[in-house]
């Protein structure tokens, strides 16, 4: 992991406030090459529902990462309080 930002032990978190910015442009990246990716619109509707989720961790004041776990991509949102919520 520590070749991604983290450490082994310790992920690297982002506000919400710059995986919405991402996921937002990955969506109109797709929408505008949709031959990018194998069945972009199913991936356009994932990404999007990752915008909602993004907006309200947003409101929140919430961070979040992208953890591997059993092959699996997921990602994770922690309040400040430290309580997990996983959104997958």
């Amino acid at each position: 992991m520590s070749d991604f930002g983290g450490t082994d032990s310790e992920p690297q978190w982002f506000g919400a406030a710059e995986g919405l910015k991402w996921a937002s442009k990955v969506v109109q990246h797709l929408r505008e090459n949709l031959k990018a990716v194998k069945d972009a619109d199913a991936v356009v509707e994932d990404l999007e529902d990752y915008v909602g989720v993004f907006k309200e961790a947003d409101s929140r004041g919430l961070k979040w990462h992208f953890e591997l776990i059993f092959e699996a991509l997921r990602s994770i949102v922690v309040s400040s309080s430290g309580h997990y919520l996983p959104l997958y």
